[in-house]
């Protein structure tokens, strides 16, 4: 607690002009720009799937075939990983590397007409309750 409060008193020492902060100078490079071949080529090294490398990187899928296409280009965060674990000698590590999961799951179970049908069905359902709120016309 005494760490904290010595934290707090530096703090308000600040805010009245009492003291200054250090300021540490630090040299950051601009990441590297990256080709749709370049992004491809890398996730072709990492034998992913674009739904994997995607899963990596905390992308959409759509994202990464977006930047294959050089419809988009990586952002620079993005851009900062490749640079730093997409290394030729830091691959090995994320091949085997088990991407995080996805936030929420996806049910596939439903396709094509069985699908068409539970979303109508869904809309019957709840059409009479929407009738009944809007009141007399």
């Amino acid at each position: 607690m005494h760490q904290l409060e010595a934290g707090i008193e530096e703090l308000d020492e600040v805010l009245k002009g009492k003291r200054e902060l250090r300021k540490i100078p630090v040299d950051v490079q601009a990441p590297t720009e990256y080709s749709a071949k370049d992004i491809q080529n890398i996730r072709d090294d990492l034998n992913m799937s674009q739904a994997e490398f995607a899963a990596l990187l905390e992308v959409s899928p759509r994202t990464v075939q977006a930047w294959e296409h050089g419809l988009r280009a990586p952002g620079p965060m993005v851009r900062h990983f490749l640079d730093i674990y997409c290394k030729p000698e830091m691959r090995d590590s994320l091949r085997f590397a088990k991407p995080p999961g996805r936030r929420r799951k996806l049910d596939h179970s439903r396709t094509g007409s069985a699908k068409k049908k539970v979303l109508s069905a869904k809309a019957k359902a709840t059409a009479p309750a929407r009738r009944r709120q809007r009141g007399p016309s």
